[in-house]
C-alpha cells in the first residue's frame, strides 16, 4: 500500500486505532504515519490508560506494546478480549519477548504481532487487513441478528397460520361430519328402499356390509377401503329397486334372454344411482363389478381374474353367500352348511378361491353365524335385542343396534306404525328371543318365507 492509498471507511465512521506503547517517540511516529492513511488514531501510555479510554470510546484495531511497565501487553490484551471481544487485537514485540507473545495468542486471542522495529508498509498493511477482518466479522454479526430477527417473524407467522389452519381443519372437521351424517342418512334411506322394493332381502344387507369389512380388514385392505366395502355391502343390491317383481323374484334359470339382459343391468344401474355421491364413488365401482365371474361368464360387462378389483370379489363372495341363505336367486334358502358347501363349489371357477377360502375360515374362527331374523312388531317382545340400526324411510335413526326391547319402546313402536301409517320389519338377533315365545316366532318366519316364495 503506498503512502497515497486510502483504507476503506465505515459509513457511518472512520475506522478508529488505538496505538498503547509507553514510548512517547513511537506513539508519535505511529501518528505522522498514519495521518494521511483514514484512520482516526488515539495513543496510550499504559494498559490502564488504554482501557480508560476504551470504556469512553469506539475502536476497532488496539496495537499494543508488550513490555510496558505495571501492565504488560498480554495482560492488557486479555482484558481486552474480556471486555470487548469485537476489537481486533495486534501485539507489537521484540524477538526476546516469544514467551510473552505465545501467552498474548492464547489468552488474548491476538489477531497477528509485529515485530519491533516495524517496516512502515508491513503496518499498514496488517492494520488494513485487520480492519477487513473486523468489518466482516461485524458484518457477520449483523447478519446473524437480521436472520434471528427474521426466523422469529417466520415462527410468528408460521404460528400465526398453524392456528388459522387449525381452526379451518376444525371447521372442515366439522363439515365432513355433517356431510357424513347426511351420507349415512341418504345410504339408510336407500337400504330401507331396498328391504320395501325386496321383503325377502331385508337385513341382508347389514349382513352383508358387516361381513365385507371384518373379510376386507382379515385380506389387508385400508380403512378407507374397508369403509367403501361396507357401504358397497350396504348398497349392493340398489339396483334393483324398480325391477320388476316377475324378474327380481324368479329363478335366475327360469328367466329369458331378454328378461336376463334386463336383470344384467342392475350392478350398472346400483352404480348410476351413487353417481353423484362423490364418497362413495369406489363402492359404487364394487357395485357395478360385484356380479362379475373370474371365468369371465359374469355380468355386466364379462370380466375376468384379477380384472375384477378386489373389492367386487370380496362383495361377490360376502352377497352371494348371503343371497344363498336368503333364497334371494333361488327358489329354497339353504341351510348355513348348504352355503358353505355351495361356496366350496364355486371357488376357483366363479368365485376367487383365496377370499372364499379366508370367508369361510373368518365365519369359523369369528362364529359369524346368521343369528338374525325380521319381524314384525306384532311379534316382538320384552327382551329382544336389535341386529340392525332400526329408521324410517327419509333414514332417520328410531333404534340402534344393540338396542334392548321393553314395553315402553314397544309401544312406541306400534304408534309410531299408526302414526306413520308403515309397517316396520325389526332385524333381531335369534339369541336374544325368549324361549317362551320362541315357537311363536319360527311360526311367524315360516309364515314369511311361504309369502316370500313365488309360485
Amino acid at each position: 500500500m503506498t503512502n497515497n492509498e486510502q483504507i476503506p471507511h465505515s459509513n457511518k465512521r472512520a475506522p478508529s486505532l488505538l496505538f498503547v506503547d509507553d514510548e512517547i517517540s513511537v506513539l508519535e511516529a505511529i501518528q505522522r504515519l498514519l495521518r494521511q492513511s483514514g484512520w482516526k488514531v488515539a495513543v496510550a501510555q499504559s494498559g490502564e490508560q488504554a482501557l480508560e479510554y476504551l470504556s469512553q470510546n469506539p475502536v476497532d484495531v488496539l496495537v499494543s506494546d508488550m513490555r510496558m511497565p505495571t501492565m504488560d501487553g498480554a495482560t492488557l490484551l486479555h482484558q481486552v478480549h474480556q471486555s470487548y471481544p469485537r476489537i481486533v487485537r495486534i501485539l507489537l514485540t521484540g524477538y526476546a519477548d516469544m514467551d510473552s507473545t505465545i501467552k498474548a495468542i492464547n489468552e488474548g486471542h491476538i489477531y497477528s504481532y509485529l515485530s519491533k522495529p516495524w517496516e512502515a508498509e508491513h503496518l499498514k498493511v496488517t492494520l488494513k487487513n485487520a480492519l477487513r477482518m473486523k468489518w466482516l466479522e461485524d458484518r457477520r454479526l449483523h447478519l446473524e441478528v437480521q436472520l434471528k430477527q427474521h426466523n422469529e417473524r417466520l415462527e410468528q407467522e408460521v404460528q400465526k397460520r398453524t392456528t388459522h389452519l387449525r381452526q379451518l381443519l376444525k371447521k372442515l372437521d366439522a363439515s365432513n361430519h355433517q356431510l357424513k351424517e347426511t351420507y349415512d342418512k341418504a345410504i339408510r334411506m336407500l337400504v330401507h328402499l331396498v328391504e320395501i322394493n325386496e321383503p325377502s332381502a331385508a337385513g341382508v344387507a347389514q349382513r352383508v356390509a358387516d361381513h365385507c369389512a371384518l373379510l376386507g380388514e382379515r385380506l389387508g385392505c385400508t380403512p378407507q377401503e374397508i369403509q367403501q366395502l361396507y357401504y358397497a355391502g350396504l348398497l349392493h343390491r340398489v339396483g334393483l329397486i324398480g325391477m320388476p317383481d316377475h324378474i327380481r323374484q324368479a329363478p335366475y334359470d327360469h328367466l329369458n334372454p331378454r328378461e336376463r339382459l334386463r336383470y344384467h343391468r342392475y350392478p350398472q344401474l346400483g352404480e348410476a344411482v351413487l353417481m353423484d355421491m362423490e364418497m362413495l364413488q369406489p363402492a359404487a365401482a364394487y357395485i357395478r363389478d360385484h356380479r362379475e365371474r373370474i371365468n369371465g361368464g359374469g355380468f355386466p360387462n364379462h370380466l375376468a381374474g384379477d380384472d375384477i378389483s378386489l373389492g367386487a370379489r370380496i362383495l361377490a363372495v360376502v352377497s352371494e353367500f348371503h343371497a344363498l341363505l336368503g333364497g334371494l336367486d333361488s327358489f329354497a334358502r339353504l341351510t348355513l352348511d348348504g352355503a358353505r358347501t355351495e361356496l366350496e363349489r364355486q371357488a376357483g371357477q366363479l368365485l376367487d378361491h383365496k377370499i372364499v377360502q379366508s370367508f369361510l375360515t373368518l365365519l369359523t374362527e369369528e362364529n359369524l353365524s346368521v343369528d338374525e331374523v325380521r319381524l314384525p312388531v306384532e311379534a316382538l317382545c320384552s327382551g329382544m335385542e336389535l341386529a340392525a340400526d332400526l329408521t324410517t324411510l327419509e333414514g332417520y335413526l328410531l333404534l340402534a343396534r344393540g338396542s334392548r326391547l321393553n314395553g315402553r319402546l314397544l309401544s312406541r313402536l306400534k304408534s309410531l306404525q299408526e302414526d306413520l301409517q308403515v309397517e316396520f320389519s325389526v332385524s333381531i338377533l335369534r339369541s336374544s328371543i325368549p324361549a317362551g315365545v320362541l315357537k311363536e316366532v319360527n311360526e311367524t318366519l315360516a309364515a314369511q318365507a311361504t309369502q316370500a316364495t313365488p309360485t
